[in-house]
């Protein structure tokens, strides 16, 4: 079966199953884009986590891009799972493997994964996310995250997103604040686009 059709599979088993999606706009100085998220499980004890993400943008120069991310995994107690991820862009189609690792606390949201494309290319895609959400009061969260998105292709890196948010969690139903990004690329890279703006993020 085609990678393209197993993903489209994937989506319809999971459809069947209770799932969860956050939407999120983003404005900024250099890009407006919509971030939809949608998770799932495959089993009750959650052992089979699925992931959906799409993001679509326009930038400054009119120029547009759309991405989506498809994931499962197998996770094991300690947060430690192995992932399959495919991913869709408007210039080609891969799939990876690796590892990830999931740790969720009061204040804490940790997530990480390291892959490689399963074709012959040498090609690393690797991302870290880091949230702080300590709480002010009741019903309102100070909110601190960074996301960095690493792609490489043997040792030169190819492609690195930074991303930044700082805003507050209301009632554990919004997010809402500021963000600033930084895109770079190429051997030595240069900047192809800095970002400042604000998001608001629609949760669970």
């Amino acid at each position: 079966m085609v990678p393209t059709a197993r993903i489209l599979l994937l989506l319809f088993v999971s459809g069947g199953c209770v799932g969860q999606t956050t939407y999120e706009v983003n404005v900024g100085t250099a890009r407006t884009g919509i971030d939809v998220v949608y998770s799932t499980s495959l089993d009750s004890l959650q052992r089979w986590p699925v992931l959906s993400r799409n993001l679509a943008s326009v930038f400054d120069d009119q120029s547009t891009s759309f991405v989506s991310f498809n994931s499962v995994a197998y996770a094991f107690k300690n947060g430690i799972g192995i992932v399959s991820n495919h991913i869709y862009t408007s210039q080609r189609f891969y799939s990876a493997w690796g590892l990830q690792f999931v740790y969720a606390s009061r204040d804490w949201f940790i997530y990480i994964y390291l892959t490689k494309e399963i074709s012959g290319n040498n090609f690393h895609d690797h991302f870290v996310l880091v949230a702080w959400q300590p709480s002010i009061s009741k019903g309102l969260r100070l909110l601190l995250q960074n996301e960095t998105n690493v792609t490489m292709y043997g040792s030169r890196n190819d492609f690195t997103l930074e991303r930044l948010k700082f805003g507050v969690n209301l009632r554990g139903r919004w997010q809402t604040g500021v963000l600033a990004e930084i895109s770079s690329g190429k051997d030595d890279f240069e900047i192809n686009y800095r970002n400042l703006g604000i998001f608001i993020k629609k949760l669970l």
